[in-house]
Parts: C-alpha cells; structure tokens; sequence
C-alpha cells in the first residue's frame, strides 16, 4: 500500500537561502521518504488554481512527483506510483514529463 502524506510548507520561499532542492529535500525527508541530497528538480507545469507540479529525483535513485497548492500544502508521491496508477503506460521517469 503506498502512502500519500499531505505536509504544509513553503516550498520556493521568500527565503533567499532556501534553494528549491533544498526545499523539496525537506518535503520529502519530513514526510518520511528518503532523500539525502536532490539531484534533478523539474518544474512539470502549473494548473489555473495556482498549484504547481515538480518531479524530483534524488541522489539514491529516489524519485517523486511533488504537488504544492497555493496554500503550500503539498502531496509527495513516489514516482513509481504515479506510473503504476497510470497502467504502466509510462515508462520509467515518466514523472519527469511536462503536465497538459
């Protein structure tokens, strides 16, 4: 069963020594996955209430797909999960692809 954890966070803060990488490591970390450094972040793309989507892949072969509302709540999914629920039509890293 995988488990889909909603954290509150302000992912690209105002904070000028926030880095992005930084900011997804914290997410994913503080919901209990595994990611001691972040090697790839893709901005996936936006939807018309404000949330974005980023795929981001981690130094140990970890890779998740990161939803953020505008709120900052954000859902952190494996990507493995994305591509099992989307019937296996994607192939590997198909998290890493545009939204639209």
């Amino acid at each position: 069963m995988t488990k889909v954890i909603l954290v509150a966070l302000l992912v690209f803060s105002i904070n000028a020594f926030a880095s992005p990488e930084t900011e997804m490591q914290k997410a994913i970390n503080q919901v209990g996955e595994p990611c001691a450094k972040v090697t790839q972040v893709f901005h996936s793309g936006n939807d018309t209430d404000g949330s974005i989507f980023v795929s981001v892949a981690c130094s140990g072969g970890q890779n998740y797909y990161v939803h953020v509302k505008k709120s900052g709540e954000a859902r952190v999914v494996k990507c493995a999960v994305i591509d099992k629920i989307s019937g296996g039509r994607g192939k590997p890293g198909s998290c890493f692809s545009k939204v639209n």
